[in-house]
């Protein structure tokens, strides 16, 4: 068992348009990233002041993932993994894409 909390922190990957993660070694143990969405304290006060009743309260989401796949999601959202102590490293490849008109 790694001993070191394997973790990410909260980050974005602006200004890219869009970014991914190719999970190459993800197993059972491994946690998930968490995205968060951005304008979170912007929708809980529209929520607070019951001009939208139908904001969902919870403004994070964790995918479910498994080794081999990929995501790819705007880069603006906030994400991370969670700090855990595992039997195998979990690897991944992130990549971010730039979309220019011409």
């Amino acid at each position: 068992m790694y001993k070191n909390n394997e973790y990410q922190e909260w980050h974005d990957h602006m200004p890219a348009t869009l970014s991914a993660i190719h999970f190459l070694n993800f197993k059972e143990e491994h946690k998930a990233p968490i995205f968060e969405d951005p304008l979170k304290s912007l929708k809980s006060i529209i929520k607070c002041t019951a001009l939208n009743k139908d904001l969902s309260s919870s403004f994070r989401y964790t995918p479910e993932v498994e080794e081999g796949d990929i995501i790819i999601f705007p880069s603006y959202l906030q994400h991370t993994v969670p700090a855990g102590k595992y039997d195998s490293h979990r690897v991944t490849i992130s990549l971010n894409l730039n979309v220019e008109l011409t």
